[in-house]
């Protein structure tokens, strides 16, 4: 006649095969478990829809934005620190990336990988879907370098070479829910960007009326406070354009308007 037992669980960890095992004592018998391999939990997705504007600030505009001086003045304002980082731009040598509205970068501090994707838009207004994360952006980069490994330290595979580096000190506000300013200091001037986020989870139809109604929006958002957006309505120049004329030793609006003309994240 079988022995009785109480009942009780068990779980041996068996930290040699990274294995773990389940024994269950029942009233008459054992169960033991599968074995079954002990997974890290991914972490989700860090995926947004951003819809940008850009324009040029002014020693005059930041002291208006600094104090919330203009008429009519945010009904949100909220400073957000200034802090420094830097980024490093990969792309393949025919530039493959680019030529897919993509841009590849690795931002430090915080010390990730960051992908945009173009998903409407032109050059000075314009939305992107950002990837966050090494795993996501590099799974998302395979799909049009297949052999792209992108490493912990910031460091890729021999299928890229950096296209250029900037180094930017950063003044935030957030002036409602989810829109934020920002203006950028580098080595080349000043660069302002007024940047709507949602999380693409909530933003049901990235390519068509998500895109629009928040174009919609931060187009109404920059005509009511002109004030806070100078140049706006100009030829404007991106910091990673200016970065890019700079390291190739390009001089004059021409080389600049040619290099806008171009489109994209710049």
């Amino acid at each position: 006649m079988p022995h009785r037992f109480a009942r009780s669980t068990a779980i041996l960890l068996n930290p040699k095969h990274n294995t773990i095992r389940l024994i269950s004592q029942s009233a008459n018998e054992f169960h033991i478990s599968t074995p079954s391999p002990i997974r890290k939990a991914k972490p989700p997705t860090t995926q947004h829809l951003e819809v940008e504007a850009k324009f040029t600030p002014t020693p005059a505009s930041l002291v208006l934005l600094r104090n919330n001086g203009g008429t009519p003045p945010f009904t949100t304002h909220v400073h957000l620190g200034t802090h420094t980082f830097k980024d490093t731009y990969h792309d393949t040598p025919l530039r493959l990336l680019k030529s897919h509205n993509i841009w590849l970068r690795y931002r430090s501090p915080p010390g990730i990988f960051e992908l945009k994707t173009r998903a409407a838009g032109c050059y000075q207004r314009s939305a992107f879907v950002e990837t966050k994360g090494r795993e996501d952006v590099e799974g998302a980069v395979r799909k049009f370098v297949p052999d792209a490994e992108l490493c912990e330290d910031g460091s890729t595979s021999s299928a890229f070479e950096v296209m250029v580096q900037l180094t930017t000190t950063r003044e935030e506000w957030r002036v409602g829910p989810m829109t934020k300013i920002a203006v950028d200091q580098t080595e080349q001037g000043l660069f302002g960007e007024l940047e709507i986020e949602v999380p693409v989870q909530e933003a049901v139809g990235v390519e068509g009326d998500a895109v629009k109604r928040l174009e919609k929006e931060r187009d109404k958002f920059m005509e009511r406070y002109g004030w806070a957006f100078p140049g706006k309505d100009g030829v404007i120049v991106g910091k990673l354009a200016a970065a890019i004329i700079a390291s190739r030793g390009e001089e004059g609006i021409g080389a600049k308007q040619r290099m806008g003309a171009k489109g994209g994240m710049w």
